[in-house]
């Protein structure tokens, strides 16, 4: 993953993100695999990505469950955009965590611009909302599942 997150073509909306090391990727790791928040409001799900040809690391996906909100992020490495990685693995994380009739909501907050993010959130349901972040990020979400 460290090698992945170096590419800084991956921080294109992201300017202001360093790339981890290897160290902060460990305890970024470490906490993500507590599983929850301290207070216990929020539930973590981290999957790291892996090609099943090759077992090389294309990226991840996230999803951090509030309630019946499920809040999705993924990234999938320069060499591995393109192929559908992104939205095979955020429909099996919706299917895990949201199955449709579940009453959950499913959202993404998307730079603006992020063409590639936008086109994932739109395979997988998600609609854009005129719901801005504190960060500029646009929120796409999903009808109550």
């Amino acid at each position: 993953m460290v090698d992945l997150l170096a590419d800084r073509a991956l921080y294109r909306f992201y300017d202001d993100e360093a790339s981890p090391s290897l160290d902060e990727l460990r305890e970024r790791y470490a906490r993500q695999s507590a599983g929850s928040s301290a207070d216990g409001s929020e539930t973590w799900h981290n999957w790291i990505l892996r090609l099943l040809a090759t077992g090389s690391v294309a990226g991840f996906v996230q999803a951090t469950v509030a309630g019946d909100v499920v809040d999705l992020a993924w990234v999938v490495g320069t060499s591995y955009q393109g192929q559908g990685l992104a939205t095979e693995a955020t429909l099996a994380v919706c299917d895990a965590i949201a199955p449709a009739g579940s009453g959950v909501v499913v959202q993404a907050h998307i730079a603006p611009g992020n063409a590639a993010s936008e086109a994932v959130a739109g395979r997988i349901g998600l609609a854009l909302t005129s719901d801005v972040d504190a960060d500029g990020e646009r929120l796409w979400r999903s009808p109550a599942g």
